[in-house]
């Protein structure tokens, strides 16, 4: 038994066993005076594997119960049914839930006809594997007290410090710690790689040249799939051999967010903050791109998490998304889907006058997804497009015509077919 950090003494698991009626072996453990596990199963013969979840807490559900009591801080019930939460015997009622997987093998030699060894171990690992970058990994809604810092090239188990929050993980760089926000909350149980935005509070230029961390998620060796090594490393910040990457080769700035995020556009007007909503890509620049969100749950009861293609949904614009101009000339792209491009129209700004819309009308910023090696690359481009004489009255039209409500788009206003700029 090895499955605790070393900062931990105590890190003892107590046994208990029992026979099924088949014949088979249960073994319970129990951290402390906490609650007995779910059983470990040794057949009668040959090997198997599992997961158990051992509760630090002597009753979960009284625990979950008294979270829920202080998130709705009515406190007052308690006293009022005799009962306080804050003096319930000398039984633990903390709220960590200790995954660990065991694996059932035959010794080997001559004992192997007659032993089995049942080995336990953490079914969440995580390593750093950054060159220079300390990291911070804790579950998502968890104080910052319960946070374990990983020096670079280092690996410590995990687990879980309140069985009431979801199960998600979120990190940030252990350097200026008070200047970073914790990033989206991400699935140690889902395979795959996924790339983490990496913000500072205050919104200014990140002063590690840090933009993103990429997390990759494989199976645990010797675990038979029920443990998972969750690799965290830094990345460029201009997309060299990131995940993903966007490259602006137009004159014009790129506003990109991710699908979905913003719940109110407004509210970035209100405190006069873009960078709170989306990412500025400049002329002639290169940048790598991340998940601000690297998973969602569904909105509606039964409905499953939302899927890769989903959460890789990126809303591209010519202005702060926050802005009327952005909201106008917005597209949507999807980075997994290589081949898959969107036009965005420099006419639809509201800055560009009537003589120069005139000049632009034909010119079109084009984004196309394509491939840099393993790199999936976003690159904006200028096109032109054939313009008839429809587009050039369409155009002129505009400054005659009244300006158009605030609840209406240019899409729901008449229009010629032949001035439609979208694919």
């Amino acid at each position: 038994l090895d499955v605790f950090n070393p900062i931990d003494a105590a890190g003892v698991l107590d046994i208990m066993s029992s026979i099924a009626n088949d014949g088979s072996i249960l073994i319970h453990v129990k951290h402390k005076d906490g609650k007995f596990s779910s059983p470990a199963i040794i057949p009668p013969s040959g090997s198997s594997n599992g997961v158990i979840r051992a509760c630090s807490s002597r009753w979960p559900n009284v625990t979950k119960a008294i979270k829920e009591q202080k998130r709705k801080d009515v406190d007052a019930t308690w006293n009022s049914d005799g009962c306080d939460p804050e003096n319930l015997g000398i039984a633990p009622l903390e709220p960590t839930v200790f995954e660990l997987v065991y694996q059932v093998t035959a010794l080997s030699g001559l004992w192997g006809e007659l032993s089995r060894m049942v080995t336990i171990t953490p079914r969440f690992l995580i390593k750093n594997e950054s060159s220079w970058l300390d990291i911070d990994v804790k579950q998502v809604g968890a104080p910052d007290t319960s946070r374990v810092q990983m020096k670079h090239g280092e690996m410590l188990p995990f687990y879980w410090f309140d069985l009431t929050l979801p199960e998600l993980v979120c990190a940030r760089p252990a350097q200026s710690r008070n200047r970073f926000k914790w990033s989206g909350g991400f699935d140690m149980c889902t395979l795959g790689m996924v790339p983490l935005r990496v913000r500072r509070i205050d919104g200014s230029i990140n002063h590690l040249s840090l933009r993103s961390i990429r997390v990759n998620v494989e199976l645990q060796p010797g675990t038979g799939g029920s443990g998972t090594i969750v690799s965290i490393r830094d990345e460029d910040p201009n997309g060299e051999g990131s995940l993903f990457k966007i490259e602006n080769h137009s004159p014009f700035q790129i506003f990109v967010s991710q699908d979905g995020v913003l719940a109110n556009p407004a509210s970035g007007l209100l405190r006069n903050d873009t960078s709170l909503s989306c990412d500025m890509v400049q002329p002639g620049e290169r940048t790598s791109y991340a998940l601000d969100v690297p998973w969602r749950q569904g909105k509606y009861a039964g409905r499953t998490s939302a899927s890769v293609s989903e959460l890789l949904l990126l809303r591209c614009a010519l202005a702060p998304l926050s802005t009327r101009d952005g909201v106008e000339s917005t597209k949507v792209v999807c980075f997994s889907r290589v081949g898959d491009s969107i036009r965005l129209s420099p006419t639809r700004l509201s800055s560009v006058g009537s003589y120069l819309a005139t000049e632009l009308l034909g010119v079109r910023v084009l984004g196309v997804i394509g491939t840099d090696g393993p790199t999936r690359t976003l690159r904006f481009i200028l096109m032109q497009k054939e313009v008839t004489p429809t587009g050039y009255i369409g155009n002129a039209m505009r400054d005659t015509i009244s300006p158009m409500p605030s609840f209406m788009t240019v899409e729901s206003a008449p229009h010629n077919d032949d001035d439609d700029d979208d694919d």
